[in-house]
């Protein structure tokens, strides 16, 4: 009898941590983009015990466009000890901004992914299964997962294989240019309002060593829209400098003014971030702040453990 009762303890003992084990095995999370968004979101759910795999379709980081992070932004990635040493931040007032160029945080972001024992993987997003958790590769075929992370961009695959509508608030075009510094500027710091010229808008960014224009409008700007811009706005040694060729000018970068109807779906267990949840205008912070915020939103709910619900 006593032996009866041991081998039934056993037994129970047993069943109990089988239990526990599976209430307390990992969530598998399947993030489809690895750009700024998806990379940051899967380090907030790898941070939070998730098994997390990353789909990139590029395989390299090569974008060039400059990115103005606010200071939030800046806090996030000393959070999650994301660094490069490209990324130059500088103190405006009592505020603090950052500018590095887009690959560089990509690449940044992909380095602490990889420390952190995240999978990214190239492959290509096709379709939904229509049944379970799974997702088509183009090259792994079904891959099985608990959450869903839409993070592919402002046209994104995944939000449409979702059925998620998203509302266009408008389109536009967007430029920047990269300027030395004109004499007596070298040292000094200076944020310009956003100004408005007819349908366009301008904003200059003074730095130590580098001087940002930003311009955004209904269509492409030319060489001679940023010497036009700049003078009118005052900024007669910075049209100089264009006219002259005497920086880098960046031309033709799509800006979508859109939002997704919702930014989650339970019965898909899928989440939108980034660009896919959302985009505006650069000069109200959007872009790359956007997509480190929503991951930082994504990871809140990893924290919770309330996957049952979802």
């Amino acid at each position: 009898m006593e032996k009866t009762w041991v081998l039934f303890l056993f037994i129970l003992f047993g069943l109990t941590c089988a239990a526990f084990r599976s209430s307390e095995s990992p969530i598998s999370v399947l993030i489809i983009g690895g750009g700024p968004a998806g990379l940051a979101t899967a380090i907030e759910a790898r941070q939070a015990g998730a098994i997390v795999k990353v789909v990139e379709k590029r395989s390299a980081y090569e974008r060039q466009q400059q990115l103005f992070l606010r200071g939030h932004a800046l806090g996030l990635l000393e959070k999650w000890e994301v660094d490069s040493p490209e990324l130059k931040k500088v103190e405006i007032g009592v505020k603090r901004v950052g500018f590095i160029p887009i690959s560089a945080l990509e690449e940044a972001l992909l380095k602490r992914a990889r420390e952190l024992g995240i999978s990214v993987i190239q492959d290509e997003f096709l379709e939904l299964s229509k049944q379970g958790r799974s997702a088509i590769l183009s090259k792994e075929g079904a891959v099985s997962y608990d959450i869903l992370v839409a993070a592919d961009g402002s046209h994104s695959q995944v939000r449409q294989a979702l059925g998620i509508e998203a509302d266009l608030m408008g389109q536009g075009k967007a430029g920047a240019a990269l300027l030395p510094p004109s004499l007596g500027e070298s040292g000094s710091i200076d944020v310009s309002p956003v100004i408005q010229h007819a349908d366009s808008f301008v904003q200059k960014f003074q730095l130590p060593g580098v001087n940002f224009i930003f311009l955004q409008g209904p269509i492409s700007a030319t060489q001679d829209d940023f010497i036009k811009m700049c003078k009118a706005s005052g900024w007669d040694c910075q049209a100089e400098q264009i006219a002259a060729d005497g920086g880098l000018l960046l031309l033709d970068a799509d800006v979508y003014l859109q939002k997704a109807r919702r930014f989650s779906l339970n019965d898909r267990g899928a989440l939108l971030v980034g660009d896919a949840a959302g985009t505006g205008s650069f000069f109200r912070g959007s872009g790359a702040n956007h997509a480190l915020e929503t991951a930082e939103i994504a990871g809140h709910f990893f924290k919770t453990n309330d996957y049952e619900s979802f």
